[in-house]
């Protein structure tokens, strides 16, 4: 079981380094449909503290991989909850959108389905 949590959390910071990047696309597009004039500055500014905000939701969810101790769980579904739940706290903590926790919470499943498929 502890081989299954350890892949599970190197996996899913994997995923999240994705999302991260997709974010960031997002950002970019963002950049040049401003200047291109498709979007107001008013728009592209709402936009851009979004997705900013987003990426700071990202990073502290990095925080909560790194110090998860897969050592200290049962099962999987268990240290699953537990990093969901910190999480979740940090989003509110810190005022971020509480869309990003449904994003982490699609990647999560996403990595589930694959270590408990591979075994």
């Amino acid at each position: 079981m502890r081989e299954i949590k350890t892949s599970y959390l190197r996996i899913l910071r994997i995923e999240i380094e994705d999302l991260k990047q997709d974010i960031e696309a997002l950002i970019e597009g963002l950049k040049r449909e401003r200047e291109s004039e498709i979007l107001t500055n008013y728009v592209f500014m709402e936009n851009i503290m979004v997705f900013r905000n987003e990426l700071l939701g990202v990073d502290d969810f990095f925080q909560v991989i790194d110090k998860t101790d897969p050592d200290m769980y049962d099962s999987l579904e268990e240290m699953m909850a537990a990093i969901l739940a910190e999480f979740s706290n940090m989003v509110v903590q810190h005022r971020l959108p509480r869309e990003i926790i449904q994003y982490v919470e699609r990647k999560m499943a996403k990595v589930k389905r694959y270590v408990t498929v591979q075994r």
